[in-house]
């Protein structure tokens, strides 16, 4: 029987206002933790969602399907499900921890998951076959699941490096864009029999440390996605973990061209913290900046660099925000910024 028949889109009952799209970012949970729901019309996207026992993102899309659901409806006994299309920028848990919480939750249906290419690793230069990264297997296993509880998606769509893809949204003023990370690494690296590269960090001396969770942590956050959401002349760009030490901001911006991240809005990469992203926020140019972290844990260099350029900064550690963009101008609830 196909899947799509056996429950009734709560999106169908969301009342038409063509004019405005909402982004939510969630408030903190901890030290830092990724979730952002993208509401246009009847469309529902889910970009990351969060650690294990964050469950914020998923208390809003409750609320939403609720709203859109009213009271007394569906007396038949039919399933009223939420349709939703995630978007996993990369697979740390801080993004991916709670996405069991939505797989399992009866209320929600997820019809499409995009993600990453799968990441390949290897420190060992003879190119021999690189294990697979945990976090990944565990984005895959999470997945398996989807059609025993009532998803419609087929499994994950991976985003190949270096083009830009964009997501059928049905209305035209509204685009949603995803930049799959460029690998532009300083050493260039053979690819195996599937077309998966091996990869070798720009500047291992950031990885001192801990060299083996350093290089793939630094893999896994360089090949984050980003995605813009397009509101007529209003946009906002939502970019993953990518960090100034591995070099990758740099590979972005010299890859999709600089002026492709101009923005209202800008989630700054890897939450704010550890991070000195000056080109970027050059190239951005935004009216506001959010740091999805605590003010306490933002990099003071970046706190400064958005206050010397002129930009308005948030942090989700002050609770949840709200981004109401209509075709000229953008609205901000939610709390107050610093």
């Amino acid at each position: 029987m196909d899947q799509s028949k056996l429950y009734f889109p709560v999106n169908d009952l969301a009342p038409k206002d063509e004019k405005e799209t909402t982004v939510f970012f969630k408030k903190l949970a901890g030290s830092k933790s990724d979730g952002f729901v993208v509401v246009d019309n009847e469309k529902v996207f889910v970009i990351d969602i969060g650690k294990r026992d964050d469950l914020e993102l998923i208390h809003f899309l409750a609320a939403l399907r609720n709203q859109w659901l009213g009271e007394g409806r569906l007396s038949n006994g039919d399933a009223a499900k939420l349709a939703l299309t995630l978007i996993i920028s990369h697979s740390h848990g801080d993004h991916i921890g709670a996405l069991p919480h939505l797989i399992n939750d009866e209320r929600f249906c997820i019809t499409d998951i995009y993600a990453p290419k799968r990441p390949y690793l290897s420190l060992d230069v003879s190119g021999a076959l690189p294990p697979l990264v945990e976090n990944e297997d565990r984005l895959e296993s999470i997945c398996e699941a989807l059609a025993q509880k009532g998803h419609t998606a087929k499994g994950i769509t991976r985003m190949p490096y270096g083009r830009v893809y964009s997501i059928p949204s049905g209305s035209a003023d509204f685009v949603l864009k995803i930049f799959p990370s460029h690998i532009d690494w300083s050493e260039d690296r053979p690819c195996d029999q599937e077309g998966f590269r091996f990869l070798r960090a720009n500047n291992p001396t950031t990885y001192q440390d801990d060299p083996i969770l350093g290089y793939t942590n630094g893999i896994l956050n360089g090949n984050s996605l980003w995605v813009k959401v397009i509101k007529g002349e209003r946009s906002i760009l939502i970019t993953g973990d990518q960090r100034d030490s591995d070099e990758m901001l740099g590979a972005m911006l010299r890859h999709y061209g600089a002026h492709e991240f101009a923005c209202d809005v800008l989630k700054l990469p890897h939450h704010g913290q550890k991070n000195y992203p000056p080109y970027l926020l050059s190239a951005a140019s935004p009216q506001f900046t959010v740091f999805t972290s605590s003010f306490e844990k933002a990099t003071a260099d970046t706190v400064k660099l958005c206050k010397e350029m002129g930009c308005v900064s948030y942090y989700t550690g002050d609770g949840n925000l709200f981004f109401h963009i209509r075709e000229k101008e953008i609205k901000v609830s939610g709390i107050d910024p610093r």
